[in-house]
């Protein structure tokens, strides 16, 4: 999944758990966790390093487990303050699960059990870009946020893009 999808999906979850403004620090870390994992690209290296590295550590159950606790921990520090670490910390593992499970039902998969195994594991249910995917997660953070709908055009739209995978996986599976 690109990365600007992988932030639209953090965001619409977000706000459908967390619809008010009271709430923003924690939407804003699951936001900012939904696309952290990609910042290997980063890494030095290219062509075949680059394809081994990519959705690699950063974005393997334990590589999230400890990036979703140095997070918290920051976010604690420079904003967060009104929630317990534990809330910050389930936020920040949150977003970045959702980063990890949107890359599972790509193509190309992702390495989640690295360090302990090289296995990739890949549903191939969606492409790694889809248009569908992004109008969806568009439109539900736009119907969410200028109706009056609210927390429910979020919850709605968060449906909406849980069906699609689900058909997308019942017609590739």
């Amino acid at each position: 999944m690109d990365t600007p999808t992988h932030g639209l999906i953090g965001r619409l979850a977000a706000r459908a758990i967390w619809p008010d403004k009271a709430q923003a620090g924690l939407v804003n870390v699951v936001t900012l966790c939904s696309v952290l994992p990609d910042l290997d690209v980063l890494l030095p290296g290219g062509g075949l390093e680059y394809l081994v590295s990519h959705r690699g550590i950063s974005q393997s159950f334990l590589g999230v487990g400890l990036m979703a606790l140095v997070v918290a921990w920051v976010a604690r520090k420079v904003g967060v303050q009104a929630r317990s670490f534990g809330q910050v910390y389930l936020a920040s593992l949150f977003g970045f699960l959702t980063h990890v499970f949107f890359d599972l039902v790509t193509t190309f998969g992702t390495l989640v059990f690295t360090p302990f195994s090289d296995y990739r594991m890949a549903w191939d249910v969606l492409f790694i870009i889809d248009p569908y995917l992004d109008v969806l997660l568009v439109g539900a953070l736009l119907v969410g946020w200028l109706t009056r709908l609210g927390a429910m055009g979020y919850r709605v739209g968060g449906g909406l893009v849980a069906g699609y995978v689900l058909a997308a996986a019942v017609i590739t599976g």
